[in-house]
């Protein structure tokens, strides 16, 4: 699928979650900062964010890149909002340069535009992807939590 914008990127997860995803945001700025959808994992929900970006090809490895994350500002307060609380949400990244989709934390994105600096982001190349990557990082804040 050809990345050109954030409707590709919305298209991609409407083909990978079919009727599993729930949308908060109709369009483009329509939610005052809270994030995209939703998806389930496990019983839980989890708030995803969707962008679009170029990435600079010098950053990151096969199976990760460097993102210099660019949220408005209500994104950018929601996110500190769920991270606060706890709530684990992600954000989902097309590459219009070369039409991957990557995945990362909101806790990385709003740590990265605090320090302004770059948040690492993890290819994936499917549902499943993501669902396994959401799932270590819930059974990594399981064990930080169990210390």
């Amino acid at each position: 699928m050809k990345i050109t914008d954030e409707k590709s990127v919305r298209r991609w997860m409407k083909k990978e979650f079919g009727d599993e995803i729930f949308w908060i945001e109709q369009r483009a700025g329509g939610n005052f900062g809270f994030p995209d959808c939703l998806i389930v994992l496990k019983g839980e929900l989890l708030p995803i964010e969707l962008k679009v970006a170029n990435f600079d090809e010098q950053f990151g490895t096969l199976n990760s890149k460097m993102w210099k994350p660019t949220l408005r500002a209500e994104q950018r307060l929601m996110g500190r909002k769920l991270v606060n609380n706890q709530v684990r949400a992600f954000v989902i990244v097309g590459d219009a340069s070369t039409n991957d989709i990557l995945m990362t934390t909101m806790e990385e994105v709003v740590s990265a535009m605090d320090r302004k600096g770059k948040a690492k982001v993890r290819l994936v190349k499917s549902k499943k992807d993501i669902l396994a990557w959401a799932s270590l990082e819930f059974l990594g804040s399981m064990a930080i939590e169990l210390k």
